[in-house]
């Protein structure tokens, strides 16, 4: 793994670095082309811009694809066109820009004689080694094959997908590379597809790969420089020389219903543009996904992943350390990042994002609607939640239950902000630790805790309509800001006390519970309030996709209910903020009359 720690032991702690301090591998692959527009009735379409009629490929047959002063047009071929959609066991017409298909006789021979249609698939391949070879020959597709339920198919060396094609094991094929029976120099990666390539695999478990050798930079299950669609298929059980022990993409890869597991050397290595939808990433070793491209994971989920001492991230490393230097881009949607585990002087044992400064920018992250919980790291860990030196932006989302199982030298985090931190609608709390510290809190604002020259001087924390409820062992504090650090909070509810010896910064409707530590005295702030009048609701499914913690309404009707008024209760654009961190709306006037929001992240919507 490309560790980042031996830059930390030097920069930040002062401290000559430890054997196995640092790891490298070789250069990084580059991104991933950007997608073409999609196919249009006629006229401009205005997009994408374009150079020549390549840029303008909709994918569609039945549609005449035009590059005209830099803008791309689409113009329906005549209906009655014949088209196949490249299936051999279709065939069609177009029809008003779309064509319209219909299956070829069974029985018909396709794939240069592989195999025979049935019902517009080509089927009853060899379900073999070289029959999966054959249909790579023949291309197109989709492919189906004769496998008479579940079959194992030993490869020999790596399947390299040269030509475009769409295989479908139909969730009966396991495909392996057999690389525990292989001397280490003779072991190979299962699946490589070419650049230039648009591959499908449907239905597949990719397993028994390495990569090693000429493919030692990764993609021991599947190795992607083209653009690969892969459905309802598992990469488990592959290996790496360096990273990307599961999959490897410097390309354009899109998988939809599946898993990447059990991989070493990490799970994914993404270099270019990859989207991951209902996929599980677990129990991985070396970390589950290493990102320098382009990522995103919807309805996903990042689990029980682990990696060992001087880790930069047990679930997901964000970032780019070698050159050509980019600006990774990570997005988390309705997803899960929990349960990861990292060794001692790890950065962050859930998410790390960290990114160069210089000279292209930060590391961007974006998580909605998810989580961040019971993510643990050992001794001198930065942070067991989430660590931030580039741009992190939270809404709707919680970060909790994650603990620094081990000793520390400086405060313990849920999250670290060392960048630019923003929440809004979000919640950071229970903050576990087995030794009690007064310098832990669950989220900290530092100017020096991180990577020494690539920190920032003056890191920039934003919490809006925020909740963050202290450390689970009562011994530190709620928000640590150091000095130097610019920490604002704006409509939100802090439980615990401040910490840190910096400048917060109110901009009204804040409360403090139960001290007066973070000299919040702006309009509408509360500071002192006690635990009986906040009568905040322990961390828990209120309903939403995020655990939250709720306002009550008995004994005592909770004084953070209907204190901001309509027009104080803005997110971080300046834009009426009309949902609460479930998605419920906001305001609801409780006592009423008149709509006001409640502080923090929960909207109270009434007995």
């Amino acid at each position: 793994m490309r560790y980042l720690f031996g830059f930390l032991c030097v920069c930040a702690l002062g401290v000559t670095p430890l054997v196995g301090c640092s790891e490298t591998t070789g250069d990084g692959g580059s991104g991933g082309s950007a997608g073409t527009g999609g196919s249009g009735g006629g006229g401009t379409g205005g997009m994408p811009e374009c150079q020549n009629p390549e840029d303008c490929d909709d994918g569609q047959e039945c549609t005449a694809d035009v590059c005209a002063d830099g803008m791309c047009e689409y113009t329906p071929l005549a209906d009655g066109t014949a088209c196949d959609e490249s299936n051999e066991c279709t065939t069609g017409m177009c029809a008003s820009g779309e064509c319209d298909t219909t299956p070829v006789l069974d029985g018909t021979v396709c794939g240069n004689g592989v195999g025979t249609c049935q019902t517009g698939i080509c089927s009853n391949v060899a379900c073999t080694e070289q029959g999966i070879r054959d249909a790579i020959a023949a291309g197109g597709g989709p492919y189906t094959f004769d496998c008479n339920g579940p079959q194992t198919v030993v490869t020999a060396a790596e399947i390299l997908i040269d030509n475009d094609v769409i295989l479908d094991g139909k969730g009966n094929l396991t495909m392996d590379g057999n690389s525990d029976a292989l001397p280490e120099e003779d072991q190979y990666p299962v699946f490589v597809v070419l650049a230039d390539v648009t591959a499908e695999l449907r239905g597949f478990v990719v397993t028994g790969g390495n990569a090693i050798g000429e493919f030692g930079e990764g993609g021991g299950g599947v190795l992607n420089m083209g653009t690969l669609t892969m459905a309802d298929s598992a990469v488990s059980g592959n290996s790496a020389e360096s990273i990307g022990g599961g999959i490897r993409n410097t390309g354009t890869l899109t998988m939809t219903t599946g898993a990447v597991s059990e991989n070493s050397g990490t799970g994914i290595l993404n270099q270019g543009t990859m989207m991951l939808t209902n996929i599980t990433v677990s129990r991985n070793s070396g970390s589950g996904i290493h990102n320098e491209g382009t990522m995103t994971l919807t309805n996903s989920r990042v689990s029980e992943n682990t990696c060992g001492d001087y880790c930069n991230a047990a679930g997901i490393l964000n970032t780019d350390f070698e050159e050509p230097l980019t600006v990774p881009v990570l997005t988390l949607t309705n997803s899960t990042v929990s349960g990861n585990t990292c060794g001692d002087y790890c950065f962050g044992a859930g998410i790390s994002n960290v990114g160069h400064r210089e000279p292209v920018g930060v590391a961007m992250l974006t998580l909605t609607n998810s989580t961040v919980s019971e993510n643990t790291c050992g001794d001198y860990c930065l942070a067991d939640g989430i660590a931030n030196d580039g741009t992190l932006t939270l809404t709707n989302s919680t970060v909790s239950n994650n603990d620094e199982d081990g000793r520390f030298a400086w405060p313990s985090c849920d999250v670290l902000n060392n960048g630019t931190l923003t929440l809004t609608n979000s919640t950071v709390s229970n903050h576990t630790r087995s030794v009690d510290d007064p310098e832990d809190a669950p989220i900290c604002n530092s100017t020096s805790l991180f990577r020494g020259a690539n920190g920032d001087d003056n890191p920039m924390l934003t919490l809006i309509n925020s909740t963050v409820s202290g450390d689970i062992a009562e011994a530190g504090g709620a928000v640590w800001s150091e000095p130097g650090a610019t920490t604002t909070l704006i409509n939100s509810v802090v439980d615990g006390d401040c910490i840190g010896g910096g400048v917060i910064t109110s901009n009204g409707y804040n409360i403090e519970s139960p001290g007066d530590t973070c000299g919040f005295d702006q309009t509408g702030d509360q500071p002192g309030v006690t635990a009986e009048e906040l009568n905040l609701g322990p961390l828990q499914d209120n309903g939403g996709p995020t655990e939250t913690h709720a306002l009550g309404l008995l004994p005592t009707l909770s004084v953070a209910i209907d204190q901001i008024p309509e027009a104080e209760c803005l997110d971080a654009d300046g834009s009426p903020l009309t949902t609460d961190q479930r998605g419920l709306a906001r305001p609801v006037p409780i006592p009423g009359p008149e709509a006001k929001c409640d502080v923090g992240a929960f909207e109270e919507q009434g007995p």
